[in-house]
């Protein structure tokens, strides 16, 4: 609410519910927001880490391909699964010198998100229209 975030429902703190309901709109307030903070810009663009669990290391590897991209300028990301949304990816970016916040919902194939938000990057490259889109 303190987002203005006026059409969204969180029944959990993991984002693991069917009955969580957001807006792209919405998404976009929170990814803007996240961006604000450098730990959460930090954690959701690490490629991978490794932690010690009790005595045994485990590898954490980010599940958003792009953050490994050197071409890719990412300042927050966040994927996303669940039946009833399908594959997600929200992320806050810098694409020509401006920033650019994509909310991809509901990607039929683990790798159609990627392939969209590259997609979008293009467009917003070489469109003489995105100019006017990226900079709202």
């Amino acid at each position: 609410q303190a987002l203005g975030m006026t059409h969204s429902r969180f029944v959990d703190g993991t984002g693991l519910s069917g009955e969580n309901r957001s807006t792209p709109a919405d998404l976009a307030r929170m990814v803007g927001a996240a961006s604000q903070y450098a730990t959460i810009r930090a954690y959701s663009t690490t490629p991978q880490s490794t932690i010690k669990v009790g005595r045994y290391p485990t590898q954490y590897r980010n599940t958003n391909p792009l953050v490994r991209n050197p071409q890719w300028d990412i300042d927050v990301t966040k994927t996303g699964y669940l039946n009833e949304a399908g594959r997600c990816l929200v992320m806050k970016t810098t694409i020509t010198g401006k920033p650019v916040v994509m909310v991809l919902m509901n990607s039929v194939g683990s790798l159609t998100r990627v392939g969209d938000a590259n997609r979008v990057r293009r467009w917003l490259e070489t469109s003489p229209q995105a100019t006017q889109v990226s900079s709202r």
